[in-house]
């Protein structure tokens, strides 16, 4: 196997790149300041995932099948892959957002009989009819822990707003009457029309032998032939401002503020360019930031997170404190000041600045860096991508991007605890 293999030698990352006879992508990234080695399997199909069409016809899931999948890859035949993890000293877990399931386990010994285990696990799907009525049971628990989750309840409030409560985008693990329509033959269709070719990407960050890592997975894969599989998803209604306010028993509120951003693509650059812009309108070294710490609108700087997948791209910022609709407004003046007085040269290179060392600081976990690179890889690029992208930034695509995304854009906003 041969690796195209690029370094950046400021932060001293290294990323070997391996193309897999499956058509995905193995990411390995030697990590010499943790005696701890962490890998994951990064399937690009999350609970946004509600259809496919497989070979001219189409296939409706049940919402919350992917995350009922993920739950339901640990079990075999001959036993429980979490035991035989453990035996091996690996921790091993996984998780399921909108645009990815994730598989992935950390040990300090046994690490490639543990790497063997987890490609296996992933090729070896196992369901069981009995077993997965029990699973249900778990999983309509689990819906009640989150039903409390205040951060939680506003995000998916806010999305609702954000995609005219499409059903693409409700909570990753359902709904009763959902998972209740959940069988084998489900789960079996939608590992079919997923877990395959170049859908299925991996991530390695180790001290051990690139190389040998590469040929560990390489060994394990399985080529499927799965038919003619195609996805269409439908142009979703443009959102009307909205503010969402829902009751509950807090100490203090949680928002949650949502824009979509279809009009970028979902490439390394603009990524960047979106962290960056909302580093520059609400990071810590932002007036926005001063000013709602200081006033009490807010008890934390706010957070930005981003999420893209099959026809959909949007960022998210949340906060919490008493604020409430004065956070919006401040947050859409904060953006707009940056498109009317335009970006200096000193505000972008603080910027670029800050946003390496936050880069930088996570390499120094190996358990951060493979989360990183996991979700990186889903935009066909890795962390020394981003780390380039950054440091050439100009002011004339930011300027643009912000124009894509956070200006002459609707917003919408969404608190619990009111």
């Amino acid at each position: 196997m041969n690796a195209v293999v690029k370094s950046d030698s400021s932060s001293g990352c290294k990323v070997y790149r391996y193309k897999l006879s499956t058509g995905g992508y193995c990411y390995i990234l030697p990590c010499r300041n943790d005696s701890l080695n962490c890998a994951a399997v990064v399937v690009n199909a999350g609970s946004a995932e509600n259809h496919a069409f497989v070979n001219g016809e189409k296939i409706t899931f049940p919402t919350g099948t992917a995350h009922f999948l993920e739950h339901k890859m640990f079990e075999k035949e001959n036993g429980d892959m979490m035991a035989e993890f453990s035996s091996l000293g690996a921790n091993v877990n996984a998780f399921t957002d909108m645009s990815r399931t994730v598989y992935y386990f950390s040990a300090r010994g046994n690490f490639e009989k543990a790497l063997e285990k987890l490609v296996i696990m992933v090729y070896s799907p196992y369901f069981c009819e009995e077993t997965i009525e029990n699973e249900k049971k778990i999983i309509t628990r689990e819906m009640a822990m989150y039903k409390d989750n205040p951060s939680w309840n506003a995000y998916f409030s806010m999305l609702g707003c954000l995609y005219n409560k499409n059903r693409r985008f409700l909570q990753p693990c359902g709904n009763k009457r959902e998972v209740g329509k959940i069988n084998s033959s489900t789960l079996y269709k939608f590992y079919n029309c997923f877990y395959t070719g170049d859908n299925i990407s991996f991530v390695v960050c180790t001290s051990l032998d690139p190389m040998m890592c590469a040929e560990i997975i390489e060994k394990n894969i399985i080529v499927r032939n799965s038919g003619e599989i195609y996805f269409e998803y439908e142009k979703y209604k443009k959102p009307v401002r909205c503010i969402a306010e829902q009751r509950g028993s807090v100490n203090m509120p949680v928002h949650s503020m949502g824009f979509r951003l279809e009009r970028l693509r979902t490439d390394v650059k603009n990524i960047c360019a979106v962290n960056m812009l909302f580093e520059m309108a609400a990071g810590k070294s932002s007036p926005l930031a001063d000013k709602l710490i200081e006033k009490e609108i807010s008890s934390f700087i706010p957070s930005l997170s981003q999420c893209f997948g099959r026809g959909f791209y949007f960022a998210a910022a949340d906060c919490s404190g008493f604020g409430g609709e004065k956070i919006v407004k401040l947050m859409e003046k904060a953006f707009e000041n940056i498109y009317h007085n335009g970006i200096d040269e000193q505000r972008l290179a603080h910027t670029k600045k800050v946003m390496e060392e936050n880069i930088i600081s996570l390499l120094h976990s190996a358990e951060s860096t493979m989360f990183l690179q996991s979700y990186i890889a889903a935009a066909k690029g890795d962390v020394t991508d981003m780390l380039s992208v950054i440091r050439g930034m100009e002011k004339e695509y930011l300027y643009e991007a912000l124009k894509r995304s956070f200006v002459n854009n609707v917003s919408v906003f969404s608190s619990f605890g009111v």
